[in-house]
């Protein structure tokens, strides 16, 4: 992308009725947010730090991971210890080896993408130790191509270690997968309704192909409808009559790409990502119309 958009930049070129919903849902937990304060004046934040690991996964090239690192560190609940798993694929697997390097009782699993606030870790500790039976809390994240999103996730690290994430079965993606497998063992999963960071601030072409083609895989996996295909395509539709970002462009064509991909059963794999054919020919075509 050409540079990093505001809060206020994204939800503009986001703006619809989904957003508009999505948002106000996270603005009415007055009480909730109060509780949250009286939470953070009495936390013992020493004691937190030690219950508390960050698991951060990422693939290189990546040139949001110092930012991420930073985020990370700077974090109202600094973690007792940061694990980075890098160039690991496919996700299940490197979720997998982090997880395996978790030795506190909570830990938060970060792609090395996110940008976070400097309460996420408090506001997702908050709504984890409110109930022994929150099994995954979790928080929304702002993506300059999506908007708002789920994105950041705190897990209570021995009821997932009894399940692990490699191989993953049945399911597509991590996510999902772990939250299903969590409340068949009679744990739930608690929002923070709450914004806490950025996710991927700042988009690379082919980090944009090759997300949206995986989402366009994901929708045909779990069979949904048209509709949810035609939400990504007018998303970025909007996005690039808006701003003019050809990063919207690559995106597009990720989504189509991935509607004609052979096998769908895999979760999230970077492995073919830098010699994808389809990327290559796109971006020859993008580049060669662009002005000089």
């Amino acid at each position: 992308m050409k540079e990093t958009p505001s809060i206020v930049d994204i939800l503009l070129t986001h703006w619809s009725v989904p957003t508009l919903i999505q948002t106000a849902k996270m603005s009415s937990h007055p009480l909730e947010s109060l509780q949250f304060r009286q939470f953070s004046a009495s936390l013992d934040r020493g004691k937190a730090s030690r219950e508390i690991t960050a698991v951060i996964l990422t693939v290189d090239p990546n040139h949001l991971f110092e930012r991420c690192m930073d985020s990370v560190r700077n974090q109202s609940i600094r973690p007792c210890a940061v694990e980075v798993v890098r160039n690991v694929s496919p996700v299940s697997k490197a979720r997998q080896e982090g997880l395996e390097k978790v030795l506190t009782p909570f830990y938060v699993n970060v792609d090395g993408d996110m940008d976070l606030g400097p309460t996420c870790f408090e506001r997702l500790f908050f709504t984890m130790t409110r109930s022994s039976r929150c099994g995954e809390a979790e928080a929304s994240l702002v993506d300059p191509l999506l908007g708002i999103i789920k994105g950041v996730k705190m897990y209570r690290t021995e009821p997932v270690r009894t399940i692990g994430f490699h191989p993953l079965t049945d399911d597509k993606t991590e996510d999902r997968f772990m939250s299903r497998k969590l409340a068949e063992q009679g744990f739930v999963v608690r929002d923070t309704h709450t914004v806490e960071g950025a996710h991927h601030p700042v988009y690379q072409p082919l980090e944009a192909f090759w997300r949206f083609r995986f989402m366009s895989e994901k929708l045909r996996y779990y069979n949904y409808p048209l509709e949810g295909f035609l939400d990504y395509y007018r998303t970025l539709s909007r996005g690039w009559k808006r701003t003019g970002d050809t990063i919207f462009l690559y995106a597009l064509a990720g989504l189509f790409d991935g509607i004609q991909a052979e096998n769908i059963e895999g979760d999230l794999n970077y492995e073919e990502r830098a010699t994808h054919e389809a990327f290559r020919k796109f971006d020859a075509f993008i580049r060669s119309t662009s002005p000089r």
